[in-house]
């Protein structure tokens, strides 16, 4: 018997994604209209008010289902996911 605990790939693929638009809301605009002055300081802090928060909530929440993703169905995941798996349980 087959138990998948694996969410689907979908999840890491858009939780990924996500995790990419926020660093270029923090690079392309953030950083912009803070260094540049474009906006009063006020502002940019109304406008994004926890970005840095968020980037590191959904960093590490990205890390930990990369890096501590365990199952024991192999057609269930990614590659890589599968190959992480597999040397985590050689640790073990």
């Amino acid at each position: 018997m087959c138990v998948c605990v694996c969410p689907p790939s979908e999840l890491f693929y858009t939780e990924r994604a996500h995790l990419r638009t926020l660093k270029v809301m923090d690079g392309i605009f953030y950083q912009r209209l803070s260094r540049d002055g474009i906006l009063p300081p006020e502002d940019i802090k109304h406008i994004f008010t926890n970005l840095e928060e968020i980037i590191q909530l959904h960093g590490d929440h990205t890390y930990a289902h990369t890096h501590t993703h365990t199952h024991t169905h192999t057609n269930c995941c990614p590659a890589g996911l599968r190959e992480m798996s597999s040397n985590h349980q050689q640790q073990i």
